[in-house]
This record gives structure tokens, sequence and C-alpha cells, in this order.
């Protein structure tokens, strides 16, 4: 197989958006077979995705990936890439190309342990602390109390929200506020050996009358 490298800068290809392309996977049948993904549907001939895909690919951090191939003629062009028999490695590698490829194509893994190194990283709260006050709207029935409420969630794969819990009350309106507006946030996912993971999240959200 023909392994092909890009010139493509590392900003264009870390803000090009590749969810749309198409990508089919045969995943393995037995221990001696690797994953095969096949990625197509770029625009035209001199297509800008085209060259992020295999910039990503060639440049990507791990050994998950043993070969890539280009298919086809200049006008329809296909990669053709070899992945690690190894659920991690696949995953590794679709997270790299693109959020929805990795939502709807990734393979269960057992839960890696943390590294130490700067492959960890925690969930960050996009907008910060910020973010949350701007959407928190003081109910009424709070009459001029103020306080904090303390919410845990879970920070999915792809940075947003699920199971709000209440782990420090002030009062029941403020409490369903506090679970609605943290609701709206948005994450960067936690990070585990450099592959996303569902992370649990505590966050504090202040009830002051304006």
């Amino acid at each position: 197989m023909i392994i092909l490298h890009s010139c493509a800068s590392s900003q264009s290809a870390a803000d090009t958006d590749l969810n749309q392309l198409n990508i089919t996977v045969q995943e393995p049948n037995s221990e001696s077979e690797n994953y095969m993904l096949q990625l197509s549907g770029f625009s035209g001939s001199d297509s800008e995705e085209y060259t992020v895909a295999m910039s990503r690919l060639n440049n990507h951090e791990w050994d998950d990936i043993l070969s890539i191939e280009e298919i086809g003629t200049s006008q329809e062009r296909t990669i053709l890439a070899e992945i690690k028999n190894d659920p991690q490695s696949y995953n590794r590698v679709l997270w790299a190309l693109g959020h929805e490829h990795f939502k709807n194509h990734a393979t269960d893994y057992e839960t890696p342990q943390p590294t130490q190194t700067d492959k960890d990283k925690m969930p960050e709260l996009l907008g910060g602390i910020e973010a949350v006050m701007s959407e928190v709207r003081y109910p009424d029935a709070l009459n001029g109390i103020g306080g904090r409420v303390m919410v845990q969630v879970v920070v999915t794969r792809l940075g947003e929200v699920e199971d709000p819990v209440i782990v420090q009350s002030l009062h029941t309106t403020a409490d369903l506020e506090a679970i609605r507006a943290v609701g709206e946030m948005k994450f960067s996912p936690g990070i585990i050996d450099g592959l996303p993971i569902k992370v649990k999240y505590t966050l504090p959200v202040f009830f002051r009358e304006t």
C-alpha cells in the first residue's frame, strides 16, 4: 500500500469539519484481522477535506494506523485506512476525524486507566462559570434569598450534559433553575490516554437577587 503525505497547515486541519464525509467500517472477524476504515464523499478534485483528512491520519499521534491507501481517481477519491485490531486505537482515529464519526461508529472499550500525563484532561466548561451565570434566571419564589446550588452532571464523550443531580440544595425552585441552566452548557470532554470518556463533574450555580 502507498502512504501519502499531506502539507495541510495545522490550523486548517484543526478547523476543517470532516463530519459530512462518509465513513464505512469493516470490523475484524478474528484476532489476525484489523479494522478497515473507508472515507469518501470529498467535494471535487482539489478537496480541502481530502487534504485535511490525509493530514489527520498521517499525523495521528499514536501508532494506531497501520497503513493508508488512496483508491480511485482524483475526481472520486476514497481513503482506506487499516487500523489496529484494538477498540481504543479505532476510537482514537474516529475521534481525530470528527465528533459525529465517533458518535456514530465508536466501539465500546474497557475503561482506560489514567496515565497522569498530558494525555489526560478533565472536562472544561466552555465559557467558564460566567456562561452558567448568564443563563440563570433568579426565581421570584426565592423572595430575596441568595446562595449556591451544587449540581453534579455527567459530561459525555461529546461534551454534552447528562443526568444532572443536586448535591447541595438551596430551594426547590432554585434547584430546578440550576438544573435547567446547567443543562444548556457545553463542555470540552474529559480525556484519558488521549480518548474522550464520560466524566462526572460538579459545578456551582449562584443565586443573587438583582
